[in-house]
């Protein structure tokens, strides 16, 4: 079943996007998870966020599970994703991340043993969001991109394309590599960043089998319920 992420940064004002899952969640619950967290926060904000969700545990995710979120925010949700993250080229930034994750990692099996681990394959297509400066990211061509996944998929569970959260150009404009992807690779495929539309959350939605909406919601927190509704339709 596909499922639509509802990805809250707590960097962001986030209450006004909390208050409409809250008030929602009967109607969202079918087909909505919810992930919490972001690479810069030490965990306190994520502590905060998930504080303030008022659904079930087994719906809540933290990601991407770094030292910080791991001891602060482990053991308040189902699971937790923990990224190998990619890029073309070496990178100190992405090898500190990969290590900081690691670590993070180690620490909630031995705080958190409960909780849930998900090893994941993260591809963030370029550097005009945040996240992509944060890893380091490079504009990647559809080849290299599906070389890097080729290479890196031994123990993974699932893909994640990343657009960027608020990135210029939207995962739905790279339909033609995440449906290679699809093809060639046996692993469950969540794409995201970039969407700012129905049309554009619809194309990614034929391909990808979790589709991740982070800051477009911040800004539209009904939107949330719009989306599902597409969902559900299709």
């Amino acid at each position: 079943m596909k499922k639509l992420v509802c990805l809250i940064d707590p960097s962001w004002d986030y209450h006004k996007l909390v208050k409409t899952v809250n008030k929602n969640w009967e109607s969202l619950k079918s087909n909505v998870e919810v992930w919490v967290g972001c690479v810069w926060d030490n965990g306190v904000m994520t502590h905060d966020v998930l504080d303030s969700l008022k659904i079930p545990k087994e719906n809540k995710f933290l990601f991407p599970g770094t030292i910080g979120q791991g001891v602060r925010a482990g053991g308040e949700v189902t699971a937790v994703f923990v990224p190998k993250v990619l890029g073309r080229g070496f990178s100190l930034k992405r090898m500190i991340l990969n290590l900081a994750v690691k670590v993070g990692e180690r620490l909630m099996r031995i705080l958190y043993p409960k909780t849930k681990l998900i090893p994941y394959l993260y591809l963030v297509l370029s550097k005009e969001s945040r996240i992509g400066e944060k890893v380091d990211a490079n504009r990647i061509r559809d080849a290299e991109a599906l070389k890097l996944i080729k290479e890196n998929l031994n123990g993974c569970h699932h893909i994640y394309i990343e657009g960027g959260s608020n990135a210029k150009h939207s995962v739905a404009e790279r339909a033609g590599l995440l449906r290679e992807i699809k093809k060639q690779f046996n692993l469950p495929l969540y794409a995201g960043g970039g969407i700012r539309s129905a049309n554009e959350f619809t194309a990614v939605a034929k391909v990808a089998d979790k589709i991740i909406v982070g800051h477009y919601f911040g800004e539209n927190p009904e939107s949330v319920l719009e989306f599902s509704k597409i969902l559900q339709k299709n």
